[in-house]
């Protein structure tokens, strides 16, 4: 599978349920099917180098929602975010950020990584 992709950076709230819509596109920008994906993996962690705080699978919070118009979904959790720790302060924002990635694996066993960038995860209030 040949994707384009670019970083894909966003901001949340701590313990906020929260769904992450991706469009794979090729290299001229055209959708990539999907028809052929076998699993998926999305990932958090402080950093590319650091362990992951949390993970999501095809199945698992990550659904093909249109493979012939290249549509991935990954819903994170309120838990997935609730107590995260570590990770970079933001330069120009209130709260930490964090790397993630998504690779899809197709029929062929090819690994793609579709989608990456860095989560800002702002505090919210607390009662």
């Amino acid at each position: 599978m040949t994707v384009r992709f670019e970083p894909q950076n966003f901001e949340m709230f701590s313990g906020d349920s929260e769904i992450l819509r991706f469009t794979v596109t090729d290299d001229s920008g055209m959708a990539q099917s999907l028809a052929s994906i076998v699993s998926a993996r999305f990932a958090l962690a402080a950093s590319s180098r650091s362990p992951t705080l949390a993970t999501k699978s095809l199945g698992s919070g990550i659904t093909v929602t249109d493979a012939a118009n290249g549509l991935v979904e990954v819903e994170l959790d309120p838990s997935d975010t609730a107590d995260i720790s570590g990770g970079r302060r933001s330069a120009d924002r209130p709260g930490r950020e964090y790397y993630h990635e998504l690779e899809l694996t197709d029929s062929s066993g090819n690994v793609s990584t579709v989608a990456y960038g860095w989560v800002t995860v702002l505090r919210d209030l607390q009662a």
